[in-house]
């Protein structure tokens, strides 16, 4: 493919390119702009998440604020990427995932709670066992 092609692509007008030395510096601004666009986005994992709707159900049912809502996902973020380093990264989002899915608010008296009433305890344990196989820190029975 030609540099025209691409400009034409890019609906970038031929004018604005008159010598190839613009051509190479108009290429260089995209793959900087397009690099730059990428690591932002990954950057930014709990914003593409998918636990947004999540945190903000869960905040809402404990009368939480637009903070509590980041801390939440924030806290999803950084357990994931402790999973991660456990190898445990499935089976934390097999459990997460079940949580939104099957979560709900829930009230006891005057009370309400955030749950998914024992639905997700199986995701959960087996989250837990795969991190007490991997770590000599973490406890099968307790967790920590």
């Amino acid at each position: 493919m030609d540099c025209e092609s691409v400009l034409r692509l890019l609906y970038i007008p031929l004018s604005f390119v008159d010598d190839s030395r613009s051509v190479v510096a108009l290429m260089e601004y995209v793959m900087r702009v397009a690099f730059f666009t990428a690591v932002v986005l990954m950057g930014c994992g709990t914003l593409f998440s998918g636990f947004k709707e999540y945190c903000a159900d869960a905040v809402d049912c404990l009368d939480g604020n637009e903070d509590d809502e980041q801390a939440c996902l924030v806290d999803i973020d950084n357990t994931r990427r402790i999973a991660r380093v456990y190898g445990c990264e499935d089976d934390y989002m097999d459990y997460m995932e079940c949580m939104k899915e099957d979560a709900d608010c829930e009230s006891y008296g005057r009370y309400d709670y955030w749950s998914a009433e024992g639905d997700c305890q199986n995701d959960y344990e087996d989250y837990v066992d795969c991190l007490a196989d991997e770590s000599d820190l973490i406890d099968e029975d307790t967790g920590f």
